[in-house]
């Protein structure tokens, strides 16, 4: 089982700190990541690490919807139930900001050197790419993503981290699930 980056966790500790999850699928390897998490309309200043490679200024939450936010907020809205008793995915609106700093012990998929990593963050149909690091097996991509969240946000970014290749399909070096609900 995958730790998990939790929005009341991340609202709760304001960010989840730099920590080291393991990849599914592959017989070794982890990524180092961490987030942060603001509620649409919060004046809580986020990670200062926003100047990383990748963020996407244009994705700000003060533009969609507006929308309640907070701790006890969030702590209501995901235990609430819907009239039949499922519960609701009612997530609080903001942004889930994500570093994707490095990954550590990654398989050789070359025959020849070491591999060429790079990395996919999908949340939904929000999308990001980091740029290959070539011929390392500890690459460091100090990447950082912005994820609008609202009640419509799928449960689980999903992280792909891929070898590439000049001829052929580009292989898989691991995975992982990290749920936002």
């Amino acid at each position: 089982v995958l730790p998990s980056l939790i929005v009341d966790d991340v609202m709760g500790k304001g960010i989840v700190p730099p920590g080291w999850y393991p990849l599914k699928g592959v017989k070794s390897g982890q990524v180092l990541m961490s987030a942060d998490f603001e509620a649409l309309g919060s004046s809580r200043l986020t990670s200062p690490d926003r100047s990383l490679y990748g963020v996407d200024d244009s994705r700000d939450p003060s533009v969609a919807k507006q929308g309640g936010g907070g701790g006890k907020g969030l702590k209501n809205r995901l235990g609430s139930r819907d009239q039949l008793g499922n519960q609701e995915n009612d997530l609080p609106e903001g942004m889930l900001h994500l570093d994707l700093l490095a990954a550590r012990n990654l398989a050789k998929a070359d025959m020849i050197g070491k591999s060429d990593p790079y990395a996919v963050l999908k949340l939904g149909d929000q999308s990001f790419k980091t740029d290959t690091v070539k011929n390392s097996q500890n690459p460091e991509w100090n990447y950082g993503a912005d994820f609008v969240v609202d009640s419509n946000t799928p449960s689980d970014i999903v992280l792909n981290i891929f070898d590439q290749d000049k001829l052929g399909k580009d292989k898989s070096l691991g995975n992982a699930a990290l749920s936002v609900s």
